[in-house]
């Protein structure tokens, strides 16, 4: 059993994810972990929101909230990271789809 991030509450987990850490930590942060009811309830929040939060390693959670939104995620060619786009705009110069 493991401690929803959001609600606190003793869960299976559901889905998980790992947050950019601010500049300031070397170390990096730690993993959160979403029971089902909190990972649909942030889905929801964000659809509505029209707006998909970064995440370095990204909870399933935002994936959806970014397909609902038509978003795509695209990274400059060689970096290690990535953006959500509006997938019916064209890639800027130097851009792939991840």
């Amino acid at each position: 059993m493991i401690k929803c991030s959001e609600c606190g509450k003793f869960c299976k987990p559901y889905d998980r994810g790992v947050p950019f850490g601010n500049v300031i930590s070397i170390e990096p942060p730690d993993e959160e972990m979403f029971c089902e009811k909190c990972s649909k309830k942030l889905e929801q929040y964000y659809v509505d929101k029209h707006w998909v939060p970064n995440y370095w390693l990204k909870p399933n959670w935002t994936r959806n909230v970014a397909k609902k939104l038509n978003l795509i995620l695209i990274s400059p060619v060689g970096a290690s990271w990535s953006i959500w786009h509006l997938a019916k705009d064209s890639l800027p110069k130097g851009y792939i789809i991840c």
